[in-house]
């Protein structure tokens, strides 16, 4: 079992209408991660994020083509292979879950394997219990918080 804990000032430039702490507690489990991302102290939702797998079996939705209708092929999402499921918090707010995934993917592609985990291992479940506040207020800078919180994570797991 590994246990980070990892505090962040937000920065002001990025969070103009909320100031305050990032504070990152994760407990790494033999097949789950549990991940809590308290603002001041705050959280207010719960999510389970469970990787689905379907590289195997289903090549996804989109297309990329060159116009011919003949030509065709699938493109796979990486983003698609996880359920997000909400534990406790508002079910209708569509962009955390897409955090929780963006956050999923991190620990895939660049936490895991610095911890050493082994190639085409089993990806890990998440819970993932965070504050919504940061996205409440203002929509014009959502992305930026978005990099803020993915590079705060990955600076936990290099301290």
């Amino acid at each position: 079992m590994k246990f980070i804990e990892f505090s962040k000032q937000l920065d002001p430039e990025i969070f103009d209408d909320y100031a305050g702490e990032l504070r990152i507690l994760a407990d790494h489990y033999e097949n789950s991660i549990v991940i809590h991302l308290r603002v001041n102290g705050e959280i207010d939702s719960t999510y389970e994020v469970k990787y689905k797998g379907l590289n195997d079996i289903d090549p996804g939705f989109s297309l990329e083509g060159t116009g011919d209708d003949d030509n065709f092929t699938p493109i796979r999402d990486p983003l698609s292979q996880y359920d997000v499921s909400t534990k406790i918090g508002d079910t209708n707010d569509m962009k955390i879950p897409i955090i929780c995934t963006q956050i999923a993917q991190l620990y895939e592609r660049v936490i895991l394997p610095k911890l050493g985990s082994e190639p085409g291992a089993g990806v890990p479940d998440f819970v993932i219990t965070l504050s919504t506040k940061l996205w409440r207020k203002s929509c014009s800078n959502e992305f930026e918080k978005l990099i803020f919180l993915l590079n705060a994570l990955k600076e936990a797991y290099e301290n």
